[in-house]
């Protein structure tokens, strides 16, 4: 026997916990791998959504990334330990904190060297304009951006070198990078790559020939973070322009991944 109501006092918000549990079913149906948890939604989670986003986690084997926002050295350890935190509450094990580096002063170096184990469990550092020798001396793994490094141009220009590099910092962890592309849409007077603005699409045969290129060297075994205006259409148009156009020896890396959920986002 079951009961229903005809009306329920339901709240009229959803809960940080509800809204995660959203995004990472949502982000199972697109086919995607890797969750980005926005760092304004870190919040106490029930119990009961708490193992409900614990076994979707574990069910579907999708990856917890929060990416930090620039802070001040001194407020750094108590704003990651909150993260930390948060990722161990609801026990995203590979999870990811996404810190910039806004200088390469000596005290954030020193900050950096002060911020305890069990954040640095899940601590990544992304390239922005510093040196990555100097990023990969710090003893943390690098995530290599697509455009920070295209934007940088350093010469020589060699980005699958410079992200074989990084993905060499992340030991036993898999390792994360970004792609996206430069928003180089007509602004006025300002027409050119306004800080770093992402494109609402990919350059899916640049990017194609970076990713087919890397993992020649590296394997296949890293997760990729797509930051681009259309969100999960962006992804599902590069996946299928991958797929159709992409080399025969590269093929595999394409194969696999469009889900029924990203064949519905593009149509």
């Amino acid at each position: 026997m079951r009961f229903g109501s005809s009306t329920l006092e339901v709240a009229p918000h959803a809960t940080a916990g509800l809204r995660l549990l959203a995004r990472c079913l949502t982000a199972n149906q697109l086919g995607h791998g890797v969750v980005r948890i926005p760092h304004t939604s870190i919040a106490p989670i029930d119990s009961a959504t708490t193992i409900a986003i614990r076994h979707t986690l574990i069910q579907h084997q999708l990856r917890c990334v929060i990416h930090a926002p620039l802070v001040a050295p001194h407020t750094i350890i108590s704003q990651l330990t909150d993260y930390a935190d948060f990722l161990r509450h609801i026990e995203a094990d590979d999870g990811v904190i996404i810190c910039h580096m806004p200088s390469a002063s000596p005290h954030t170096w020193q900050a950096l060297q002060a911020i305890p184990a069990h954040i640095r469990t899940y601590l990544a550092i992304e390239i922005t304009n510093q040196s990555i020798d100097n990023l990969c001396a710090s003893g943390i793994p690098i995530i290599f951006d697509w455009l920070h490094y295209h934007i940088q141009s350093p010469w020589p220009y060699q980005p699958i070198i410079a992200a074989t590099q990084c993905y060499h910092t992340w030991g036993s962890r898999r390792p994360l990078l970004h792609i996206s592309s430069p928003d180089t849409a007509d602004y006025g007077d300002r027409h050119k790559h306004i800080h770093g603005r992402h494109s609402a699409y990919l350059d899916w045969a640049t990017l194609m020939h970076f990713v087919g290129q890397l993992s020649a060297r590296v394997g296949d075994t890293f997760d990729i973070e797509v930051e681009a205006s259309a969100g999960a259409r962006a992804v599902a148009h590069f996946l299928q322009q991958c797929h159709h156009h992409t080399p025969p020896h590269w093929q595999h890396l394409w194969q696999s991944q469009l889900s029924e959920g990203v064949r519905q986002c593009i149509s």
